[in-house]
């Protein structure tokens, strides 16, 4: 992050950004794991790599 956070400033930042994550995916039950996999690098873009 920024050099002119503070390490608490910072901590916060993230856990607002995780609960806005969480609470998105808990509204959006739609959104698949592979899916997110996929976005996360986990998985090849292309389901014949796996």
């Amino acid at each position: 992050m920024s050099e002119d956070l503070t390490p608490e400033q910072e901590n916060a930042i993230k856990a607002a950004v995780l609960d806005r994550l969480l609470q998105h995916l808990d509204n959006n039950k739609d959104v698949q794991n592979i899916d997110l996999m996929i976005l996360a690098g986990f998985l090849p873009q292309q389901p014949g790599k796996l």
